[in-house]
């Protein structure tokens, strides 16, 4: 993917117009963010994530966002949730505000999105690499953080204590 990326920036650049060439530089910035933002998609049997009786709803989805060096620095390439690692995944995560999420997690360039859903509630799903899980709602965003090393994620969300 990244090969076939890397050709048609270089005949793109090379399309590029003297007298705009401002212009056309931020359409390339826009145009690299973008089809970084590519997914892979999983289909999972549906699991208990381990909140409020919450199974996953269809495909997980594997995205990616960011430049190719961020998504290789990372380690974001080789990052994979397997089934197992859904089951019961917020049983050992704790809920935390906002304000306490962003202090102590890092934003991995790399997540999984999916829905989740019991009889009353339906949230969208975003497990990202940097130990967090977020469950958002028209009405609501919850923050779940996983503290210490584990095989499911890439670092833990310990950031600046």
């Amino acid at each position: 993917m990244f090969k076939i990326l890397t050709s048609a920036i270089i005949i793109f650049t090379s399309c590029v117009n003297n007298n705009s060439q401002k212009q056309e530089s931020i359409e390339l910035e826009n145009l690299i963010t973008e089809s970084y933002s590519f997914t892979d998609t999983i289909q999972f049997r549906k699991v208990d994530i381990g909140y409020e009786n919450l199974i996953l709803q269809g495909p997980l989805k594997k995205e990616y966002k960011g430049n190719e060096s961020d998504i290789i620095s990372t380690g974001c390439e080789n990052w994979f949730l397997k089934e197992n690692d859904l089951k019961g995944l917020l049983l050992n995560m704790r809920i935390v505000e906002p304000v306490e999420w962003n202090s102590i997690c890092y934003n991995y360039p790399c997540y999984y999105v999916g829905e989740v859903a019991n009889e009353i509630k339906k949230y969208k799903l975003i497990i990202n690499a940097g130990s967090y899980v977020e469950l958002r709602s028209e009405n609501e965003t919850l923050y779940f953080v996983l503290e210490k090393e584990s095989g499911k994620f890439l670092i833990p969300c310990n950031c600046c204590e």
